[in-house]
């Protein structure tokens, strides 16, 4: 059962969003906000060892994105005031496009003893409302299909069927393809070891040196790009001891830890204008 805050309408013509079916407007604005608004992303208790990240945003932070959208009267749109915006935000909330959650404290033992604690979001249970001044956190549940991601699967589709065609393919083609694949698999390691050696290993030169990045997920344009990368000796060992740094914290994270996972950021890299709910409550007491 879900508790709403009750805001009067506001005063005029019926030409506003009443004017228009509830659904249908919930939906259409959802859509126009859904990843044009400013979110912020935190994980998400969704089982009893199992956290996934979410997008989130405040009551106030919505309200301001329907005011400077395309849905605002100003622009074109529907919404005349803050009144309107909040009436939209509670519709499109019983739909079911976002929901109310709450801060939770997690805590997690390292190999050393200490103890890390670190917020996560939670579900707010049957305490359903929405309140467009104070900044708790609302989760989206409404996800739609953008249209780059179609245009990637096309693409995705198209790539797909044209190397399926290589006996179709003229000579030319074929043979730049594959001194392309020659170049990236052999030439780039054997140019790095000539400046290696030729400098006495003072210079690391590599070319796209993303290419074989697999510590952290990037996109295909930053496979390729930068085209080349120039390094002292220094900074490259800097960058190890930075790397093997983080990777001995995740490990201590996820060694030992009561029944879920580690990883994520400390408590001094959350969300600043976001309060903690049960940190509230408990002084209210």
């Amino acid at each position: 059962m879900s508790v709403f805050v009750h805001v009067e309408p506001s005063s005029g013509a019926t030409s506003g969003y009443r004017a228009h079916p509830p659904r249908i407007i919930g939906l259409q604005v959802a859509k126009g906000l859904r990843h044009t608004m400013n979110c912020k992303q935190k994980p998400m208790k969704v089982g009893n060892n199992k956290t996934e990240d979410v997008d989130f945003f405040s009551g106030p932070t919505i309200i301001k994105a329907m005011m400077e959208s395309e849905f605002h009267e100003d622009n074109g749109g529907f919404l005349k005031n803050e009144q309107d915006c909040t009436q939209v935000a509670l519709g499109m909330m019983d739909q079911g496009v976002f929901f109310r959650a709450k801060f939770d404290v997690k805590k997690i033992k390292r190999k050393d003893g200490t103890i890390k604690e670190k917020k996560v979001l939670v579900h707010a249970g049957q305490q359903q409302y929405f309140n467009p001044k104070q900044k708790e956190p609302y989760v989206w549940r409404y996800n739609p299909l953008e249209k780059k991601t179609i245009f990637k699967g096309f693409m995705l589709i198209a790539a797909i069927c044209f190397c399926a065609a290589l006996p179709l393919w003229p000579v030319w083609l074929r043979n730049s393809v594959a001194g392309g694949l020659l170049f990236i698999v052999l030439g780039r390691p054997l140019i790095w070891l000539a400046v290696y050696l030729v400098t006495f290993s003072r210079w690391n030169f590599m070319i796209m040196p993303n290419m074989d990045e697999e510590r952290k997920p990037i996109t295909l344009y930053q496979r390729f790009f930068p085209l080349y990368e120039l390094k002292h000796r220094d900074e490259v060992e800097e960058e190890e001891r930075k790397a093997r740094g983080e990777t001995a914290e995740d490990g201590d994270e996820s060694g030992e830890e009561s029944g879920e996972e580690g990883g994520g950021d400390d408590d001094g890299d959350e969300a600043p204008d976001l309060v903690d709910i049960d940190e509230g409550e408990k002084k209210a007491q």
